[in-house]
């Protein structure tokens, strides 16, 4: 399965990096037919008071792709508890 990240108002960092492969390769045994998981952390210029920093994630298989967002935390905290 392929990991995509793509930082919005920030960098990505190995850190990031790594905490989200770590996290997030539980998902190959889950679904082994995951070709492709893109994330997307996005930091808010202008937030509502509840929303600094938000994640978009999305799993593609060969017929589906699922997707789900999650917002007011850091990145390293929030991709494990976003889905």
């Amino acid at each position: 399965m392929d990991l995509t990240y793509t930082g919005r108002g920030l960098q990505v960092t190995d850190e990031m990096r790594d905490a989200a492969a770590h996290k997030l390769g539980r998902l190959e045994r889950m679904e082994p037919r995951a070709v492709r998981l893109d994330l997307e952390i996005i930091n808010e210029h202008h937030p509502a008071p509840d929303a600094l920093k938000r994640i978009e994630a999305a799993l593609h298989t060969p017929r589906k792709t699922f997707a789900t967002t999650t917002a007011n935390a850091g990145p390293c905290c929030t991709v494990g508890t976003g889905a």
